[in-house]
């Protein structure tokens, strides 16, 4: 009787030892799967680079010429960086069912620093949405304007400068880890499977923010990249 026991018991084991090994491939594939998609996401913030930083170096010309005249012209739309979601899911889920004890110590170590990343980029667009609202009270509004508006507004194109360019940093980092274990999937942003960098660079050109910013209904910078 012990003996059979004993031999259900380890057949127990073994069978537990299996379920478990079937779930962390399926862990490992729903963390990559989510990688590779938020890497794209990543990928298209590093893509709008040149379109975020000369429409932020539109707004900041235009707010010193304000800053000495008293008037803003009449601005059109300034536009704002794409925003798409980031997908922790799977690094959730796999905290929560006991998982990633099942996958190898180093790998999980560097799964959980990726998905810090992701949170953190995540958090850090969101606050940029808000500053690049801030800057729609420009839009649409030419006359007189105070001096106490016009320095919250330099503020608020100083603060996107410096979070834009913490953004690009860290999407690189992204961007190259996710292209060393896989590929970089853009399906969040195209919303199809096989996009490719080049379907994702013409969606941004389509963008008011990669478009010349209108001031008194003439451009102001020559449309590029």
């Amino acid at each position: 009787m012990v003996l059979g026991v004993l031999i259900a018991l380890a057949l127990g084991e073994v069978a537990s030892d299996i379920r478990w090994q079937f779930d962390a491939a399926d862990a490992r594939q729903a963390l990559v799967s989510d990688f590779e998609r938020d890497a794209g996401v990543m990928h298209e913030r590093r893509l709008a680079k040149r379109c975020i930083d000369r429409r932020l170096g539109d707004v900041e010309t235009l707010l010193k010429q304000a800053a000495r005249t008293g008037v803003l012209p009449l601005i059109g739309s300034i536009g704002r960086p794409p925003t798409r979601p980031m997908l922790t899911a799977a690094w959730d889920t796999s905290i929560s069912s006991g998982v990633l004890p099942h996958l190898p110590r180093r790998e999980v170590s560097g799964i959980s620093a990726n998905f810090d990343q992701i949170k953190e980029m995540k958090a850090e667009l969101k606050t940029q949405s808000v500053l690049w609202a801030r800057l729609a009270a420009l839009e649409n509004a030419p006359g007189p304007v105070s001096q106490e508006l016009l320095a919250t507004l330099m503020i608020t194109t100083a603060e996107l400068r410096k979070s834009s360019a913490y953004v690009d940093t860290v999407a690189g980092q992204v961007v190259a880890v996710a292209s060393d274990i896989g590929k970089l999937d853009y399906w969040l942003i195209l919303d199809r499977e096989n996009g490719t960098a080049t379907d994702v660079i013409t969606g941004l050109r389509a963008l008011p923010i990669c478009s010349p910013l209108l001031v008194d209904g003439k451009p102001v910078s020559r449309r590029r990249g």
